[in-house]
Formats: structure tokens, sequence, C-alpha cells
């Protein structure tokens, strides 16, 4: 899973923007002269890389976790030696 599947086109972020300031697909579809259809299938990717993203850095959470877990199981047993 690489960066660019998580990143907005900027079709994605313009419609973010848009949503800032209203809720109204109609709205939006009006302002980016889109379809309504083409509206919804944009918030769907996006909520689809969000998603992705989320679960990207859940992964990379529990990885930072583990790796401190060991350097103070590390840094305890180097510290008994002191003793």
């Amino acid at each position: 899973m690489g960066q660019t599947d998580t990143m907005l086109s900027d079709r994605e972020t313009e419609v973010l923007e848009h949503l800032q300031r209203t809720l109204n697909t109609r709205d939006i579809a009006k302002a980016m002269d889109i379809r309504i259809s083409t509206v919804h299938t944009y918030l769907q990717r996006i909520d689809a890389k969000q998603t992705k993203a989320s679960a990207t850095l859940a992964v990379l959470n529990d990885i930072e976790y583990d790796a401190r877990r060991a350097q103070m199981t590390r840094d305890d047993r180097e510290g008994d030696d002191d003793e």
C-alpha cells in the first residue's frame, strides 16, 4: 500500500472544501459542474482512502509501541547488570 493509495486527488480535495461549506451534494455538484452521482463517487473514494489511512496508522502505531516495549525490556536488562 503506497502513499498514493491514500492521497486525495485535486477533485476529491475540492469536494471536501465544498463539503466544509455545505452538506448539500446538489450544491457541490452545481459548484463543480459535475453530476450528483459523481459527488457521491468522490465521497466514497475519500471514505475508502480515509479507512485505508486509518488502518495504516494503526499498524504503524502498533509497530512503534512494540519497538518501545522492546527497548524498555533491553534497558531493564542492562540496568540489572549495573547492580
